[in-house]
């Protein structure tokens, strides 16, 4: 007869089946794909609040949106550059990505006060989600050709250079380089927190007692 500890390395080391770990993978797995839509539109919503507050109560936000020729549009946001200040739409621009990083902090102090390992596991995945939105924006500013832009381009981070870059006497590879020094700072305080707030080890009293008693 195989001993208990011979059982577990079967399953893992962990004394988890394979059919659980198949369970907690496509858990962790729904909680990715979910994050990512919820994400979505938090970024988007964001814009439209922030629009409606700034002065254009005509912003609006819808889920699915079809266009007449065709296309159709999933999380969309609309409102009027005009009826904002040039210091409104800048805002409105980052508004969006300053959304989705209000709800990755949350998560991650609420994770260092939760006390099971799933949940700790699946709010990493839910911070994680919503962290990357700042990185795809960023990645976004980046490729887009700021220099030559003399519009608004629904490209956040390109906008609000644009924006800045037009109402003041910065450069717009200046701007670039002041959004990225300040997303790397934040980022920075975010691993400070994560680190604060660290997932503790997961015990396993079992194994330690198949190891320290041997066969039966």
């Amino acid at each position: 007869m195989k001993s208990r500890y011979l059982r577990l390395r079967d399953r893992g080391g962990t004394g988890e089946s394979p059919a659980g770990r198949w369970r907690r993978t496509l858990w962790f797995g729904a909680v990715a794909v979910l994050s990512v839509a919820v994400m979505v539109n938090v970024h988007e919503i964001g814009h439209t609040l922030a629009a409606w507050v700034l002065g254009d109560t005509t912003a609006s936000y819808r889920l699915f949106e079809s266009y007449p020729g065709g296309g159709y549009c999933i999380g969309c946001n609309s409102y009027d550059p005009s009826a904002l200040t040039p210091s409104g739409v800048a805002l409105v621009s980052l508004a969006g990505v300053a959304a989705t990083q209000v709800i990755a902090v949350s998560v991650i102090i609420g994770r260092g006060v939760s006390k099971s390992a799933a949940s700790r596991r699946s709010m990493s995945i839910v911070a994680g989600v919503f962290f990357f939105d700042l990185v795809w924006q960023v990645l976004q500013g980046l490729v887009a050709d700021v220099n030559t832009q003399t519009a608004l381009s629904r490209v956040d981070l390109a906008d609000f250079v644009f924006i800045v870059s037009r109402e003041t006497t910065l450069e717009p590879g200046v701007a670039v380089a002041l959004v990225v020094a300040v997303s790397l700072v934040y980022s920075a305080i975010l691993a400070f927190l994560i680190s604060r707030h660290t997932i503790r080890p997961i015990s396993r009293p079992e194994v330690a007692q198949s190891c320290s008693t041997g066969h039966r």
